[in-house]
């Protein structure tokens, strides 16, 4: 069975000075304690199949973790259906015509959703979370990447490199939790990493063996672990610390980009 030695969060945040601002109170900081964050459902590399429970799960332990770190949080579910509603209403954000996206349509919908986060949930901000595959650096048996560690390899397998003078090193597939927050205009105002676990063990008599995906995501305490190392205690590392100079807050849409600009792995399809 892999295990987890530790965690630590390696992405900081940077908060925005934008404010969220309702009728009836004066503005804050949309990150601040007691404000409201709208978790939108976590996305997830696997395919889902029917009975599959760890979407719910984890959305569940992320909304709890958010709600023990002072954030008021909406059932993600209500979050998914209200935007769903919005672009309906508002007739889709895509010209049928030209399979693009209608810059028009797209701003009457930024502005219908954020009135209606608003208004009707009381949204100070929003929440994007993503579980994301990519390569790990291992070396000694034991993988390091996004501040968690994982061993890889078997005791035996390492007594045996121990008594050939041999040390091994490489990459191996492994996921990592993303969080993304940003305000109702869309305004990056936090991003988060945390390695949750490896995807590959290595024992005396093979060298990669892939863990099923019907396994992946299934172990509460990596979970539970990685979420609280992107959050941080009381909620202070997605609140206070900032990304590293000259790096965007959030993913662009090259993400293997952004990981190198970081100095961390990209994505990989193989273990």
């Amino acid at each position: 069975m892999l295990r987890r030695a530790c965690r630590a969060t390696v992405l900081c945040v940077c908060l925005g000075s934008a404010a969220a601002v309702h009728a009836d109170t004066a503005s804050t900081e949309p990150l601040a304690p007691g404000s409201t964050l709208c978790l939108h459902s976590i996305e997830l590399p696997v395919a889902e199949k029917d009975g599959d429970t760890r979407r719910a799960s984890l959305n569940k332990r992320l909304q709890d973790a958010l709600i023990a770190a002072a954030f008021k949080v909406p059932d993600p579910q209500v979050v998914s259906d209200l935007v769903e509603r919005i672009e309906k209403e508002t007739g889709g954000v895509v010209d049928v015509a030209t399979g693009r996206r209608d810059e028009a349509r797209y701003r009457v919908f930024r502005e219908r959703r954020a009135a209606a986060l608003r208004d009707e949930l009381g949204c100070d901000a929003e929440m994007s979370a993503q579980v994301v595959r990519l390569s790990a650096r291992f070396a000694a048996g034991t993988a390091h990447w996004d501040g968690a560690t994982d061993s890889v390899s078997s005791a035996g397998r390492l007594v045996l490199q121990a008594l050939g003078g041999v040390s091994e090193s490489g990459w191996v597939a492994a996921l990592s939790l993303w969080l993304h927050a940003f305000d109702l205009a869309s305004n990056d105002l936090a991003f988060r990493s945390a390695g949750v676990e490896t995807l590959v063990s290595m024992a005396v008599l093979e060298d990669q063996d892939l863990l099923p995906e019907d396994l992946w995501l299934t172990n509460a305490e990596k979970l539970d672990a990685a979420i609280q190392s992107a959050l941080g205690p009381n909620g202070d590392a997605l609140r206070h610390h900032g990304t590293p100079s000259g790096v965007p807050v959030a993913p662009p849409a090259d993400s293997d980009a952004y990981r190198r600009a970081i100095g961390r792995p990209g994505r990989s399809d193989t273990p």
